[in-house]
């Protein structure tokens, strides 16, 4: 298996759960970083919240580092799926998204290089 395979399914895993997620508590704040992967400021909140820490922004685009990711971020979301109602501290902070989004799964998707957003 390729790097960039293991990306893609890394994010292929991470969207199903936010999917499983969106049916148990539609306005959790871990599922903005699905819904705005095009936002710049999400974006890199997203790197700093789940990237592997110690990587400049380029090495962060790297296929390991995506993976690294988005098996981060998968952790994340089947931990809120098992208790949706739980605060996920980050740095002894509680993170909250400043409003809740609407998230609208799209029947089956196939993930492509070109669907990671850098």
């Amino acid at each position: 298996m390729s790097d960039s395979d293991e990306a893609a399914d890394g994010q292929r895993l991470a969207y199903e759960e936010a999917r499983k997620l969106f049916q148990r508590k539609p306005d959790h704040e871990l599922l903005r970083y699905a819904l705005h992967p095009d936002d710049d400021g999400i974006w890199d909140e997203f790197i700093t919240r789940f990237g592997k820490p110690g990587l400049s922004r380029d090495a962060q685009r790297a296929y390991p580092a995506i993976a690294y990711l988005y098996a981060k971020y998968w952790i994340a979301l089947s931990d809120a799926c098992a208790n949706p109602e739980k605060v996920i501290m980050v740095d002894q902070s509680p993170m909250r998204a400043p409003t809740a989004v609407p998230f609208t799964p799209v029947g089956s998707y196939s993930i492509t290089d070109d669907d990671i957003p850098y």
